[in-house]
């Protein structure tokens, strides 16, 4: 190898370390600026949940409130009345019914 092509040779490889340095450095950039806008959007979220924690904590303690207020007893008294209705309803339309169909044999 002569002397001008280990010039050449040295010269590219100094461009190509320098190439890779450049490359580095904007990369590094790229993912701190990528970090920053983490950080942020971590920050905007965390000042979310915070304002909204109290809203949040009243809205379960109301409706534990309402829960407890339920009156089971009461509850299971107008279900079965409401059954019992719909019971009763439906047997006196299957009567009608029935009147109806002896009516027109007769």
């Amino acid at each position: 190898m002569n002397e001008s092509n280990q010039k050449i040779m040295v010269a590219s490889v100094l461009a190509l370390v320098v190439i890779a340095i450049v490359f580095s450095l904007l990369v590094l950039q790229k993912l701190e600026r990528i970090t920053q806008v983490a950080e942020r959007t971590d920050l905007r979220i965390e000042k979310i949940a915070k304002a909204t924690a109290p809203v949040g904590a009243a809205a379960v303690g109301k409706g534990i409130d309402v829960i407890q207020k339920i009156n089971t007893e009461e509850m299971s008294k107008a279900a079965s009345e409401g059954i019992k209705e719909i019971g009763n309803a439906a047997k006196g339309r299957f009567l009608k019914h029935i009147e109806k169909k002896k009516e027109g044999k007769k």
